[in-house]
């Protein structure tokens, strides 16, 4: 029987907005009188029936403010695309993307043939348990020891790999937050009573496994928890349950249109071409020779291939540089980059030029250590001298940079 939802947590697009004004005027005297007026200009910008997606990329790559409860995780979704710009469409867009995730997990995490009255089978599919297999005879293509490779059994066996795989993983994630392995009660409540001791951990690995399941010609990939992470934090951890109570459905689609854009990383049948990982590790290379060709000779002579620190860093979209809060703010220009990712190449030379001084000292050991282990640096610096590279290329072509978006001074 098809699972409804519980269409009070669906709220519609008056509601959201009602919750973020109320939550803004809260604020009253806590938050300083700029702090107020750059809420304000956030908000008045999704007040218009038909959002203007120019106007909100404008802001939020200023970055949004962390003030504001509710307001990232808004903003987050529709620079991806997950709600519609058309607020009156919000409702029946979340409504509908929650009740095909809740689809996805209803038949995509049961095992093959397990009795309708033994109960559901666990939520991640496969872990072990003690349940009995349903009494009844069983083809030669569906028995457990077929070698039919598409039998069920088969693909029970092949998900159970990919899940010890995902597993690894999230267990690994964040290991300096505490947030990921607490218990992730009020997340995505629906068919939960047999997980009452689940982690938000597990929470990310269901997303992963469902992705992988859903898209197999790419499946899941070591890193691809990392990108998911801060996507599950915000919305998991939002003030507003509007966003907090759906954050695995919401999270899932989120990423999903993510991966869609940096899948190609992934692929290693397309790391030589443009779009692979060694294609945008050589455009890298090319930004930094363009900014700073001495700097790049001199990496070039002590023979430091752009590879052996570059690769994480774009691939997981700096995710593993930095610590959450700087990542969130960071993502916010990412997320609002018009021309997604080119402002990553501009940050990432900005990474590479801060630290020139200790470069050009370095040996070849001293620098792949600095490289690879990037030292903590005032977020706000890289982010000025990142749009500072941008904003040479915007002068030179005849385009026009925003003065909001060429003074990170305001973020949030």
């Amino acid at each position: 029987m098809a699972e409804v939802l519980d269409d009070s947590l669906v709220v519609d697009d008056a509601a959201i907005l009602a919750s973020l004004e109320r939550q803004a005027a809260q604020l009253g005297e806590k938050v300083s009188a700029k702090a107020a007026s750059r809420i304000e200009l956030f908000l008045k910008a999704l007040r218009p029936p038909e959002i203007s997606l120019p106007v909100i990329q404008s802001l939020a790559f200023q970055g949004i403010p962390d003030e504001a409860p509710g307001l990232r995780a808004i903003y987050w979704k529709l620079l991806l695309g997950y709600l519609p710009l058309d607020r009156n469409k919000w409702r029946s867009a979340l409504a509908s993307s929650r009740e095909v995730y809740a689809g996805f997990r209803r038949d995509l995490l049961a095992r093959p043939h397990v009795s309708d009255h033994e109960g559901t089978p666990s939520e991640n599919g496969v872990s072990p348990d003690t349940r009995t297999l349903e009494r009844k005879t069983l083809s030669v293509v569906d028995h457990p020891l077929s070698i039919d490779r598409q039998s069920e059994w088969s693909l029970f066996f092949k998900s159970k790999e990919v899940w010890e795989e995902i597993d690894k993983d999230v267990r690994r994630t964040r290991p300096e937050m505490h947030f990921f392995f607490l218990p992730s009660s009020g997340v995505a409540t629906q068919d939960l009573e047999h997980d009452t001791h689940e982690k938000h951990s597990d929470v990310l690995g269901r997303i992963l496994f469902i992705f992988a399941k859903l898209n197999p010609g790419i499946r899941y990939v070591q890193g691809m928890n990392e990108i998911l992470a801060p996507i599950y934090y915000l919305f998991a951890t939002d003030l507003t349950a509007c966003s907090r109570e759906h954050a695995e459905a919401d999270a899932f689609f989120c990423f999903t249109t993510l991966m869609g854009e940096v899948k190609d990383s992934f692929l290693r049948s397309l790391d030589s071409t443009e779009s692979g990982i060694r294609g945008r590790i050589t455009q890298l290379n090319q930004f930094l020779r363009r900014k700073d060709e001495d700097l790049w000779r001199h990496l070039d002579q002590l023979q430091i291939n752009p590879q052996f620190y570059s690769l994480r860093w774009i691939m997981l979209l700096l995710t593993q540089e930095f610590e959450m809060p700087d990542i969130m703010r960071l993502w916010d220009s990412l997320l609002a980059d018009p021309k997604r990712f080119e402002f990553l190449f501009y940050f990432c030379c900005a990474m590479i030029i801060t630290v020139r001084g200790q470069l050009f000292e370095g040996d070849f050991a001293d620098n792949m250590h600095l490289l690879q282990r990037y030292p903590p640096t005032d977020l706000r610096q890289l982010l000025e001298t990142a749009i500072k590279l941008r904003n040479s290329d915007l002068k030179s072509t005849g385009s026009n940079a925003s003065s909001a978006e060429s003074n990170p001074s305001t973020s949030g």
